[in-house]
């Protein structure tokens, strides 16, 4: 009974706010590939300093920190 007032209530939303309810499933979108992009970067950054540790290692070099920062929290140019 309580899906009935949530399916109830969702559709409320969606006569009330037509635009917003086309623009949540873009909205959706854009998140995932945001997230989707930021973990294939961390992979890279990460695979890159692995590859950085074993060469510096072998040279007797000291090691870069690694410290990986997501897409949104990066300053804008």
């Amino acid at each position: 009974m309580t899906h009935l007032y949530i399916y109830a209530f969702l559709a409320a939303l969606v006569i009330l706010f037509p635009k917003d309810a086309l623009l949540l499933p873009l909205w959706v979108e854009a998140q995932i590939k945001l997230h989707y992009v930021n973990a294939k970067m961390f992979w890279c950054a990460w695979t890159m300093h692995r590859k950085l540790k074993k060469d510096f290692g072998a040279l007797g070099w000291p090691v870069p920190p690694f410290k990986f920062i997501p897409i949104w929290e990066r300053e804008q140019l």
